[in-house]
């Protein structure tokens, strides 16, 4: 298993904390901060929101964590 692939099922799976909430936003936007960084984040985020997104729901939206960060890279 890659290593990116362990992380995802390692947060995915995680119940504890935040992200015991299920929330697929907040995986996926800890997932996208751990390579671009926190100011690529709030780029993206003020891209989405500037083209009147609703960005928190788009990504709640999708099937999963990958679907959710698929949907962070496709604005960055």
């Amino acid at each position: 298993m890659k290593e990116q692939d362990c992380l995802f099922a390692k947060l995915e799976a995680c119940g504890s904390g935040f992200f015991a909430m299920g929330n697929k936003s907040a995986k996926a936007c800890n997932l996208f901060i751990q390579k671009p960084g926190k100011e690529s984040l709030a780029k993206t985020v003020e891209k989405m929101i500037d083209l009147n997104l609703n960005w928190n729901k788009l990504l709640e939206n999708e099937k999963g964590v990958k679907a959710s960060l698929g949907v962070l890279e496709a604005y960055r």
